[in-house]
This record gives C-alpha cells, structure tokens and sequence, in this order.
C-alpha cells in the first residue's frame, strides 16, 4: 500500500484538488508502518508529508481539521520516541486547531477534544 500511495503521490501535481489527501494518506501509512516496526525514518517521512498536506489545505478547508490533527498524531509520537518539547508543543498545538475546526456534533469532535487533553 505505501509503494502504491508513494506512486500515486509521485503523479499528482501540487495543483491537483487531492493532492493534500494523497500526502496524508502515505503519511498516515508511514506512521502507522512506524509503530509497528520502529523505524524512525519512516516517522520522519509520515512528519515530512503530513506536514506537506497541511500546507495543500488552506484553512476553511472541509479536510483541514483531519490532516492537521494527523499531524499532531505523527509529531506526537516522534515526541514519545525523541523527548523533544518542542514536538510536545506542536502536538497540542495541532490537536487544538484540529479540534477548534471541528464542529459540534461532527463524529470526529470527541477524539480531538480528547487528544488535546491526552497530549496536555
């Protein structure tokens, strides 16, 4: 699946509407690989392309909240594995905006509100 979505990432142009989607997807992927086998290479490229996605989504985007809370998630967990508190920092700081985007009611809400609360 991660060869796949690198090839379909590698094929879209940065203009393409789902451009941000392909890159958080792989970086989902890489950080879910990450978790299961250690590697931290894969980690830093799950950060590297998650935070590339939230630089495709412009806020007021429907997609926003998900890419930038998927972000915290990786950054969260680069935390855990490097005990940098600037990872700390930005972990919450993403989880807060992901949750500030996500509206009453939306299924996602309590699993960010959650997070912020985990992270802080």
């Amino acid at each position: 699946a991660i060869t796949e979505l690198r090839n379909s990432a590698s094929q879209t142009s940065d203009d393409h509407p789902d451009r941000n989607r392909l890159l958080s997807n792989l970086g989902v992927a890489l950080d879910n690989r990450y978790n299961i086998l250690g590697d931290i290479r894969d980690l830093e490229s799950a950060v590297e392309l998650l935070s590339k996605a939230v630089s495709f989504t412009p806020v007021g985007h429907p997609y926003r909240s998900a890419v930038v809370h998927r972000l915290g998630v990786a950054v969260l967990h680069r935390f855990i594995r490097l005990r940098s508190p600037a990872d700390l920092d930005f972990a919450i700081n993403s989880f807060v905006e992901a949750a500030s985007f996500t509206p009453p009611g939306h299924p996602a809400r309590p699993e960010r509100l959650a997070d912020v609360g985990m992270a802080v």
